[in-house]
């Protein structure tokens, strides 16, 4: 990667089980790639934060009587504190729930927007609020999370979808 390209890193997720020490192998391991990257010259960002919307997160916060915005910002603050003390070196922590994130993502959803690649529908179907993930009836194990073992709750919610026809024939 000599060639000039950044090394970037995303963010690891803010959930309510994950935790700094859960979590550090990884952005340890980043950092240590960040680190090699820089030694031999590559320009490199190493970004890191905390991914703070979703079910889970209204969940956990609910769980442990809070609001979504106090439990993040309590969560925000333990992965920052166990990072200084595992002396890793990140370019920048972003949370989700940062001005400066709600208006880049609003700025590029526009954008693609305005040029066609987006558009709102619904979508129904089986969801694991665990995995954040839908599964047909096919791909669960009699109704069950085929990860969790979770039950799997019916789901619809308005959403943005790609216009992959208008992918293609760019």
């Amino acid at each position: 990667m000599s060639d000039g390209s950044l090394l970037s890193h995303d963010a690891d997720l803010l959930r309510e089980r994950r935790t700094p020490r859960r979590e550090c192998l990884h952005d340890r391991e980043r950092d240590a790639l960040a680190r090699w990257h820089r030694l031999i010259g590559d320009e490199t960002k190493f970004l890191t934060g905390t991914d703070e919307h979703g079910q889970k997160v209204a969940d956990a916060a609910a769980k442990n009587g809070q609001s979504p915005q106090e439990w993040t910002d309590a969560k925000s603050q333990q992965f920052r504190d166990a990072w200084a003390a595992l002396d890793i070196h990140y370019d920048d922590f972003i949370r989700t729930t940062e001005p400066r994130h709600y208006e880049s993502v609003q700025k590029f959803l526009t954008a693609i927007y305005d040029n066609g690649y987006i558009y709102k529908d619904v979508y129904k179907g089986l969801y694991c609020v665990s995995c954040e993930d839908y599964y047909t009836i096919e791909t669960s194990v009699d109704g069950k999370c085929p990860i969790h073992g979770r039950d799997l709750i019916e789901m619809e919610e308005e959403n943005w979808f790609f216009a992959s026809a208008r992918s293609k024939n760019s």
